[in-house]
């Protein structure tokens, strides 16, 4: 099949990420796969496998007509007989598809960071020019309730299909450090719904419990130097936690920081289903997650990560104190997550569920 996957950019974040996994495991299935980016290439793009083809649109706003006209011209080059927009991005498509008829099918990739907060009344746009939409893929339960209720095509066309990454289980494996500090990571975006003020609060009284303060933080991800971001920074500094706590910043290749860190933790207050989690388990990591999105689900209810709640930062340091001080559990939670995500969060389990999709 020709197939293009549209994505707004290809900066660091969950749904960039899969844009770009999608586009690389359907290539290699032997498709013709075009990756359309539209406001910004990103880091990502250095991840794309050469048979995935690659064009930038250079958009500048949502009202930019020579970018529009150029995603046009695109369409009817390429000839796609499936458009999978991922976000925002399906927009542009949907309003394609309402004026010119094209007969591509338009799959739409729902990735919204802040399910909890969705109610039926949202995205109105979407939900009137959704008849224009030949498949619905969702990362978690409560967007898949959402689009039945609001999406105007078939209920069976709309599918609760779980991200995956892409990095080869067989290059990463976790080995024991014996460094004198342990490595806490958080591979989260600076954005509000992360709660990184939680986990910094945490750390605070994790120091304090653990007076010898053997464990490092490191926070990596994409950021902007906004009122979150300076927040952040604010609050380890009043904590006096800048020798414990360190901002990397965004990652292009996670790999290498995986293989240095010991647990992975996010803190966030809504979620899909981050990448990131998927990351921590193919690098054997221990995992503290709030119970948010399909993080819960993902780590077995408990059985191979430990859960807390939203916004409990003392949850959140007694679990990660208990981790710390048991090194066997730690090791064992890992290799149980890693078998866990190799088994139902891999790319065969994507295109099994993907392909009846696009020939329902």
């Amino acid at each position: 099949m020709r197939i293009i996957q549209f994505i707004d950019s290809l900066s660091i974040g969950g749904s960039e990420r899969m844009a770009v996994n999608i586009s690389n495991v359907l290539a290699k299935d032997g498709h013709n796969v075009l990756l359309i980016s539209s406001r910004e290439k990103g880091p990502l793009l250095n991840f794309l496998e050469s048979n995935v083809n690659f064009y930038f649109l250079g958009k500048k706003n949502s009202l930019d007509i020579f970018a529009f006209l150029k995603l046009i011209k695109l369409i009817i080059r390429f000839n796609p007989e499936v458009i999978h927009a991922h976000s925002s991005s399906v927009y542009w498509c949907l309003i394609i598809k309402q004026l010119l008829k094209f007969r591509f099918n338009l799959i739409f990739h729902d990735h919204y960071g802040l399910s909890e907060n969705l109610q039926n009344k949202d995205r109105r746009l979407l939900r009137l020019l959704s008849r224009n939409l030949y498949g619905c893929i969702a990362v978690n339960n409560r967007l898949v309730t959402w689009a039945k209720n609001n999406l105007l095509i078939n209920p069976n066309q709309i599918l609760l299909i779980n991200n995956f990454s892409f990095l080869k289980p067989s290059n990463i494996e976790k080995t024991i450090d014996n460094s004198a500090y342990l490595t806490i990571l958080c591979l989260a975006n600076f954005r509000p719904q992360k709660d990184h003020l939680t986990l910094i609060r945490a750390i605070d009284l994790l120091s304090q419990l653990n007076s010898e303060n053997s464990f490092k933080v490191l926070l990596a991800g994409e950021f902007f130097h906004d009122a979150y971001f300076h927040s952040i920074v604010n609050e380890i500094g009043s904590r006096n936690l800048e020798s414990i706590i360190k901002i990397l910043g965004p990652i292009d290749n996670v790999s290498d920081l995986l293989l240095s860190s010991d647990i992975g933790v996010l803190c966030s207050i809504s979620e899909g289903l981050p990448v990131s989690l998927l990351e921590y388990g193919l690098a054997g990591l221990a995992v503290v997650v709030t119970d948010v999105g399909q993080c819960s689900e993902v780590v077995g209810h408990g059985e191979f990560g430990k859960i807390v709640e939203p916004n409990d930062s003392e949850a959140l340091a007694e679990t990660l104190l208990d981790l710390i001080n048991q090194t066997d559990k730690r090791i064992n939670l890992g290799k149980k997550l890693k078998s866990e995500i190799e088994k139902n969060y891999g790319p065969q389990m994507f295109l099994d569920k993907y392909y009846p999709l696009l020939s329902y």
